[in-house]
Formats: structure tokens, sequence, C-alpha cells
């Protein structure tokens, strides 16, 4: 059985009525708050974001100005030095260098060759005595932690058996260096002699 309430006042009809409009437009009011409040959170979010953005911006910017000075530089370097490369040198220095074999043999308390500052290009004379003779040679130069910075193939010997490199000063940056000496025949190389240099 259904029981159906029914009222004959007007006044309690419109009061309803009324209460129903009323609780609709709160619930409106409140999603909309509720709408604007999430749109007002995420255009914040937006806003901090760009602010990452635009800093990591400037940052790259700055970055990259700092890499350019730098390249630069650099480049102003590189040009200094091959331009005075370029010109002629005169009357470069030229280095006696005993093996370290033929020194430890002799007993003689000899000092490493030291190249100083002043001398931009330089001979060295790879002391070829007692050392046995190949077909071909190469050299290869070593820093003072044992790494390999050069390597080259196609020495000889002078009239006087010895070896001779010239070298420069952009290419050898301050420190000590080893120069190890290979006989080559039939594809194999051989170490016939070290020698050592200190650049200043």
């Amino acid at each position: 059985m259904r029981v159906r309430l029914e009222t004959d006042n007007p006044a309690a009809t419109a009061f309803f009525k009324a209460y129903a409009r009323a609780a609709s437009v709160l619930v409106v009011v409140g999603l909309i708050g509720a709408w604007a409040l999430k749109l007002r959170q995420e255009q914040q979010q937006v806003t901090r974001q760009w602010h990452i953005e635009q800093e990591r911006v400037r940052e790259l910017e700055q970055e990259t100005r700092r890499l350019q000075e730098q390249a630069s530089t650099l480049q102003q370097t590189y040009e200094s030095q091959l331009a005075e490369l370029r010109q002629p040198q005169l009357n470069p220095p030229s280095y006696d260098v005993m093996a370290q074999d033929f020194i430890q043999r002799s007993g003689e308390a000899v000092q490493p060759v030291c190249i100083p500052p002043a001398a931009k290009t330089f001979r060295l004379i790879l002391i070829g005595e007692g050392r046995p003779r190949y077909p071909g040679y190469g050299v290869e130069m070593f820093n003072r932690e044992g790494q390999s910075v050069w390597r080259g193939d196609g020495l000889k010997r002078d009239d006087n058996g010895d070896f001779v490199m010239m070298l420069g000063r952009a290419f050898l940056p301050p420190g000590a260096y080893r120069l190890k000496v290979y006989g080559q025949r039939g594809g194999r190389s051989r170490e016939i002699g070290a020698y050592v240099i200190l650049v200043e």
C-alpha cells in the first residue's frame, strides 16, 4: 500500500519549492566553487612549472654563454700558438738524450734532460750507440702515468746512427716523458731503447 502525502496548505508548498530551489542553487554553487578551486590550483601549478622552466632556460643560456666564451678563448690561444709556430724558429736548441740502460750500465748519476720554458721548438737526439739495427724504427711517447700520448713509425737513423725528433712545446705540456724506440722487422716490433726527458 502506498501512502501519498498531500497538503492543501499553499504556503507550505511554496516553502518546500523554495527550499528545493535554494538547495539546488547551493549544490550548483558548491560545484562551481569546487571547480574554481581546482582550476585555481591547476593554474598555480602551471605557473610554478612555468617559472621552473624559465629558470632552466636562464641557466642553459648562462651555460651556453660560458661555453662560448671558453671556446673563443681556446680558439684565440690556438691561433696565437699556431701563428707563433708558423714563424721561422732560429737556432732551435738540441738535446742529446742517452738511453736509460746505457746510463745505468755506466754508473753515472745523469739527470734527465730538461727542456726549459723558453724552448718553443727543440730537437731531441736520441743516442743510438749500442742499439741493434733494424730495417725500420718506430717511437712511442708516454707521460708520467705511463699512458701513451703519441706513437709514430718511419723513424730513421741519421749519419751518426742516432734518432732525431723535432718537437714543439705546444705538443708537450710540462711534465716527465718516456720515449721508447722500437726496431721493426717482418711486421714485428721490439723495444731497443728507452729515453727520459723533463719538460719544464
